[in-house]
């Protein structure tokens, strides 16, 4: 999981060519629970399919 500033394009472009997905906003602890995120997530086995495909 990645937790991204809405306006960080360059973060938001790295988490797809990942494999994550934007899973929408979400909260940060505090301190940082005023700061805006959206949560990219991926499951377990998407991030070992999209390894195999990065990794020569």
């Amino acid at each position: 999981m990645h937790c991204i500033d809405p306006d960080n394009l360059r973060s938001q472009a790295l988490a797809k060519r990942l494999g994550a997905a934007n899973s929408g906003p979400t909260r940060l602890p505090p301190p940082f629970q005023d700061a805006p995120v959206d949560a990219w997530k991926q499951s377990a086995d998407q991030w070992r399919a999209r390894r195999k495909e990065l990794t020569p």
